[in-house]
Protein backbone atom coordinates (compact mmCIF):
# COMPACT_ATOMS: atom_id res chain seq x y z
CA UNK A 1 0.00 0.00 0.00
CA UNK A 2 1.07 3.86 -0.49
CA UNK A 3 0.68 6.47 1.84
CA UNK A 4 -2.85 7.64 0.22
CA UNK A 5 -2.89 10.81 2.01
CA UNK A 6 0.20 12.48 -0.27
CA UNK A 7 -0.80 13.16 -4.16
CA UNK A 8 0.71 10.96 -6.37
CA UNK A 9 0.69 11.85 -10.25
CA UNK A 10 2.60 8.72 -11.45
CA UNK A 11 2.55 4.85 -10.23
CA UNK A 12 4.73 1.66 -11.16
CA UNK A 13 2.45 -1.65 -10.95
CA UNK A 14 3.15 -5.06 -11.82
CA UNK A 15 0.99 -5.80 -14.73
CA UNK A 16 -1.36 -8.81 -14.13
CA UNK A 17 -2.06 -8.26 -10.62
CA UNK A 18 -2.00 -4.36 -10.62
CA UNK A 19 -0.01 -4.48 -7.35
CA UNK A 20 1.75 -1.14 -6.55
CA UNK A 21 5.60 -1.20 -6.98
CA UNK A 22 6.32 2.60 -6.07
CA UNK A 23 4.87 6.14 -6.45
CA UNK A 24 6.17 9.38 -7.18
CA UNK A 25 5.06 12.95 -7.80
CA UNK A 26 6.54 13.39 -10.76
CA UNK A 27 8.77 11.29 -13.46
CA UNK A 28 11.22 12.89 -15.62
CA UNK A 29 12.74 11.47 -18.49
CA UNK A 30 9.08 9.17 -20.00
CA UNK A 31 7.44 12.17 -22.07
CA UNK A 32 10.97 13.83 -24.69
CA UNK A 33 11.13 15.66 -27.44
CA UNK A 34 11.87 12.56 -29.71
CA UNK A 35 11.18 8.75 -28.84
CA UNK A 36 13.21 6.37 -28.13
CA UNK A 37 13.32 2.83 -27.15
CA UNK A 38 15.21 2.73 -24.12
CA UNK A 39 15.34 5.45 -21.52
CA UNK A 40 16.26 6.17 -18.12
CA UNK A 41 13.80 7.69 -15.68
CA UNK A 42 14.11 10.13 -12.15
CA UNK A 43 10.80 9.41 -9.98
CA UNK A 44 10.58 12.88 -8.06
CA UNK A 45 9.65 12.43 -4.58
CA UNK A 46 9.01 8.84 -4.84
CA UNK A 47 7.73 6.09 -2.27
CA UNK A 48 7.72 2.32 -1.99
CA UNK A 49 4.64 0.62 -1.65
CA UNK A 50 4.91 -1.48 1.64
CA UNK A 51 6.48 -3.93 1.68
CA UNK A 52 8.29 -3.51 -1.31
CA UNK A 53 12.25 -3.44 -2.58
CA UNK A 54 14.40 -4.52 -5.21
CA UNK A 55 16.65 -3.80 -7.91
CA UNK A 56 14.81 -5.54 -10.61
CA UNK A 57 11.06 -5.90 -11.39
CA UNK A 58 9.52 -7.72 -14.55
CA UNK A 59 6.31 -6.87 -16.20
CA UNK A 60 5.72 -3.27 -15.41
CA UNK A 61 3.30 -0.76 -15.90
CA UNK A 62 3.12 2.71 -15.50
CA UNK A 63 0.03 4.43 -14.47
CA UNK A 64 -1.17 8.61 -14.87
CA UNK A 65 -3.15 9.14 -11.98
CA UNK A 66 -5.73 11.81 -11.19
CA UNK A 67 -6.82 13.20 -7.60
CA UNK A 68 -8.56 10.54 -6.56
CA UNK A 69 -5.58 8.09 -7.29
CA UNK A 70 -7.76 6.60 -10.02
CA UNK A 71 -5.60 5.75 -13.23
CA UNK A 72 -5.97 7.98 -16.31
CA UNK A 73 -3.75 6.43 -18.00
CA UNK A 74 -1.30 2.95 -18.49
CA UNK A 75 1.61 2.95 -20.02
CA UNK A 76 3.37 -0.87 -20.55
CA UNK A 77 7.44 -0.41 -19.52
CA UNK A 78 7.98 -4.59 -19.32
CA UNK A 79 10.65 -3.64 -17.09
CA UNK A 80 12.05 -1.73 -14.49
CA UNK A 81 15.97 -1.57 -12.92
CA UNK A 82 16.81 0.28 -10.32
CA UNK A 83 20.13 2.14 -10.54
CA UNK A 84 20.08 4.15 -7.26
CA UNK A 85 18.44 6.59 -4.79
CA UNK A 86 18.86 9.49 -2.52
CA UNK A 87 17.41 10.23 0.83
CA UNK A 88 14.52 8.37 1.96
CA UNK A 89 13.44 7.35 -1.68
CA UNK A 90 13.51 10.68 -2.76
CA UNK A 91 14.24 11.08 -5.93
CA UNK A 92 14.55 7.24 -6.85
CA UNK A 93 16.91 6.67 -10.44
CA UNK A 94 15.09 3.85 -12.61
CA UNK A 95 16.62 2.03 -15.69
CA UNK A 96 13.96 1.31 -18.05
CA UNK A 97 13.66 -1.14 -20.55
CA UNK A 98 10.54 0.31 -22.67
CA UNK A 99 10.62 3.39 -24.19
CA UNK A 100 10.28 7.37 -24.13
CA UNK A 101 7.40 9.07 -26.15
CA UNK A 102 8.16 12.24 -28.04
CA UNK A 103 5.05 14.16 -26.26
CA UNK A 104 6.94 16.95 -24.31
CA UNK A 105 4.01 18.77 -23.02
CA UNK A 106 2.50 15.46 -21.98
CA UNK A 107 3.61 15.26 -18.09
CA UNK A 108 2.22 19.00 -17.99
CA UNK A 109 -0.77 18.16 -19.33
CA UNK A 110 -1.88 15.53 -17.68
CA UNK A 111 -0.84 17.36 -14.13
CA UNK A 112 -3.21 19.86 -15.16
CA UNK A 113 -6.07 16.75 -16.18
CA UNK A 114 -5.13 15.48 -12.91
CA UNK A 115 -6.35 18.24 -11.05
CA UNK A 116 -9.48 18.58 -13.48
CA UNK A 117 -10.61 17.05 -16.83
CA UNK A 118 -11.67 19.65 -19.49
CA UNK A 119 -14.46 21.44 -19.27
CA UNK A 120 -14.52 24.14 -21.74
CA UNK A 121 -13.74 24.11 -25.78
CA UNK A 122 -10.97 25.58 -26.26
CA UNK A 123 -8.51 24.41 -23.71
CA UNK A 124 -5.97 22.69 -25.81
CA UNK A 125 -4.81 25.61 -27.56
CA UNK A 126 -3.77 27.62 -24.04
CA UNK A 127 -0.17 25.98 -24.05
CA UNK A 128 0.74 26.97 -27.53
CA UNK A 129 0.34 25.48 -31.27
CA UNK A 130 3.56 23.55 -30.43
CA UNK A 131 1.64 21.20 -27.46
CA UNK A 132 -0.91 20.13 -29.34
CA UNK A 133 0.28 16.57 -30.62
CA UNK A 134 0.84 16.30 -26.63
CA UNK A 135 -3.11 17.69 -26.05
CA UNK A 136 -4.14 15.01 -28.11
CA UNK A 137 -1.99 12.08 -27.04
CA UNK A 138 -3.66 12.55 -23.75
CA UNK A 139 -6.86 12.84 -25.50
CA UNK A 140 -6.53 9.63 -27.20
CA UNK A 141 -5.17 7.82 -24.21
CA UNK A 142 -7.46 8.86 -21.35
CA UNK A 143 -10.57 8.32 -23.92
CA UNK A 144 -9.46 4.69 -24.26
CA UNK A 145 -8.12 4.30 -20.82
CA UNK A 146 -12.00 4.89 -19.55
CA UNK A 147 -13.30 2.14 -21.80
CA UNK A 148 -14.41 4.31 -24.27
CA UNK A 149 -15.03 2.86 -28.26
CA UNK A 150 -14.07 5.34 -31.30
CA UNK A 151 -17.31 6.40 -31.70
CA UNK A 152 -20.09 9.46 -31.53
CA UNK A 153 -21.17 9.69 -27.73
CA UNK A 154 -23.58 12.50 -28.50
CA UNK A 155 -26.62 13.09 -30.64
CA UNK A 156 -26.74 17.50 -31.01
CA UNK A 157 -25.83 17.16 -34.93
CA UNK A 158 -25.58 19.58 -36.16
CA UNK A 159 -22.01 20.32 -35.46
CA UNK A 160 -19.88 23.37 -35.91
CA UNK A 161 -15.92 22.93 -36.52
CA UNK A 162 -14.66 26.33 -35.79
CA UNK A 163 -11.69 26.29 -38.46
CA UNK A 164 -10.05 29.18 -38.14
CA UNK A 165 -6.18 28.56 -36.10
CA UNK A 166 -6.60 25.07 -35.96
CA UNK A 167 -2.77 25.55 -36.25
CA UNK A 168 -1.96 21.89 -37.17
CA UNK A 169 -3.31 18.32 -38.10
CA UNK A 170 -3.31 17.69 -34.34
CA UNK A 171 -5.15 21.02 -33.53
CA UNK A 172 -8.06 19.95 -36.12
CA UNK A 173 -8.36 16.47 -34.15
CA UNK A 174 -8.20 18.70 -30.88
CA UNK A 175 -10.91 20.54 -32.07
CA UNK A 176 -13.00 17.53 -33.80
CA UNK A 177 -13.11 15.58 -30.44
CA UNK A 178 -14.37 18.29 -28.32
CA UNK A 179 -16.96 19.42 -30.73
CA UNK A 180 -18.61 15.87 -31.74
CA UNK A 181 -17.41 14.61 -27.95
CA UNK A 182 -17.43 17.42 -25.76
CA UNK A 183 -14.01 19.00 -23.86
CA UNK A 184 -11.22 16.17 -23.79
CA UNK A 185 -13.41 14.56 -26.15
CA UNK A 186 -11.93 11.81 -29.01
CA UNK A 187 -13.40 11.93 -32.77
CA UNK A 188 -10.06 10.06 -34.25
CA UNK A 189 -5.95 11.35 -34.08
CA UNK A 190 -5.31 10.76 -37.81
CA UNK A 191 -7.27 9.48 -41.18
CA UNK A 192 -7.99 5.85 -39.82
CA UNK A 193 -8.87 6.37 -36.52
CA UNK A 194 -11.55 9.01 -38.15
CA UNK A 195 -12.72 6.49 -40.80
CA UNK A 196 -12.88 3.97 -37.48
CA UNK A 197 -15.21 6.77 -35.27
CA UNK A 198 -17.47 7.14 -38.82
CA UNK A 199 -17.68 3.57 -38.81
CA UNK A 200 -19.02 3.02 -35.51
CA UNK A 201 -22.45 2.92 -34.80
CA UNK A 202 -23.41 6.31 -33.09
CA UNK A 203 -26.08 7.06 -30.87
CA UNK A 204 -28.88 6.58 -32.55
CA UNK A 205 -27.64 2.63 -33.39
CA UNK A 206 -27.82 2.99 -37.25
CA UNK A 207 -24.58 4.84 -37.69
CA UNK A 208 -22.55 7.26 -38.01
CA UNK A 209 -24.65 9.76 -39.50
CA UNK A 210 -24.48 13.66 -38.78
CA UNK A 211 -24.32 16.77 -39.89
CA UNK A 212 -20.84 18.78 -39.83
CA UNK A 213 -21.04 22.62 -40.55
CA UNK A 214 -17.18 23.39 -41.35
CA UNK A 215 -16.75 26.92 -40.56
CA UNK A 216 -13.47 29.06 -42.08
CA UNK A 217 -12.67 26.30 -44.02
CA UNK A 218 -10.96 27.69 -46.55
CA UNK A 219 -8.60 28.69 -43.75
CA UNK A 220 -8.04 25.16 -42.83
CA UNK A 221 -6.91 24.69 -45.95
CA UNK A 222 -4.66 27.14 -46.52
CA UNK A 223 -3.35 25.93 -42.50
CA UNK A 224 -3.22 22.77 -42.84
CA UNK A 225 -2.61 21.80 -46.42
CA UNK A 226 -4.61 20.93 -50.02
CA UNK A 227 -4.20 17.22 -49.74
CA UNK A 228 -4.62 16.78 -45.82
CA UNK A 229 -7.63 18.40 -45.54
CA UNK A 230 -9.34 17.07 -49.06
CA UNK A 231 -8.54 14.00 -47.46
CA UNK A 232 -10.50 14.33 -44.50
CA UNK A 233 -13.28 15.78 -46.63
CA UNK A 234 -13.21 12.51 -48.31
CA UNK A 235 -13.44 10.12 -45.82
CA UNK A 236 -16.22 12.14 -44.26
CA UNK A 237 -17.89 12.27 -47.33
CA UNK A 238 -17.54 8.69 -47.71
CA UNK A 239 -19.38 7.64 -44.53
CA UNK A 240 -21.94 9.57 -45.14
CA UNK A 241 -21.28 13.29 -43.21
CA UNK A 242 -23.76 15.74 -44.43
CA UNK A 243 -20.61 18.13 -44.41
CA UNK A 244 -21.49 21.66 -45.20
CA UNK A 245 -17.85 23.86 -45.76
CA UNK A 246 -18.37 27.72 -45.24
CA UNK A 247 -15.65 29.07 -46.89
Amino acid sequence: MLARHRLFLYQFVWEESQQPIVAARDVEGFFCDVESVSSSLRLVDAEWADGVRGDSFQEVEMQVLDANSEAMASYYLRELDVLGSSGDGENLMLDVTGYSLPFPYAGVIWRRWARSRPRSVGEWKELGVDSYESWLHVVQTAWFEAGRRAMRYTNTSPYVLEGRDLGTMAGFYCALGEVINGPGGYFGANLAGLDDCLSAHGPNGNGDTFQLVWHDYADSRQQLGRDEVEGMVRVLRERGVDLCLQE
